[in-house]
């Protein structure tokens, strides 16, 4: 099977339903809803010292979001690079990946 290409035209910023009032903000996230994919996994950085990333999810559709603070998103599917700020809690950037079929392997 070959590996998934990242789709940089597909990123897009989405809105996350908010509800706010003298006590705060609550954001709520539905998988398939506001996450245009079914949700299978949450993962969170935290007390961060230094530089994460630096790698692809080569096959999973994601929702990024800035919970706390703001940091730079810097994107390429190998033709366009693009960077996105990361700095507000009720937006996510949704980074869409196209998942490519099996094809026949080649014989050398």
């Amino acid at each position: 099977m070959q590996l998934a290409e990242p789709r940089l035209d597909e990123v897009r910023w989405v809105d996350l339903p908010s509800n706010r009032d003298e006590r705060g903000v609550l954001t709520s996230i539905e998988s398939e809803q506001d996450a245009p994919f079914p949700i299978k996994r949450i993962f969170y950085m935290h007390h961060v010292v230094s530089d994460r990333g630096g790698h692809a999810h080569m096959d999973t559709d994601q929702v990024v979001v800035a919970l706390a603070g703001e940091f730079e998103m810097a994107l390429s599917d190998g033709k366009a690079s693009a960077t996105y700020r990361m700095d507000d809690p009720t937006r996510g950037l949704y980074v869409y990946v196209v998942k490519k079929r099996s094809r026949r392997p080649s014989i050398v």
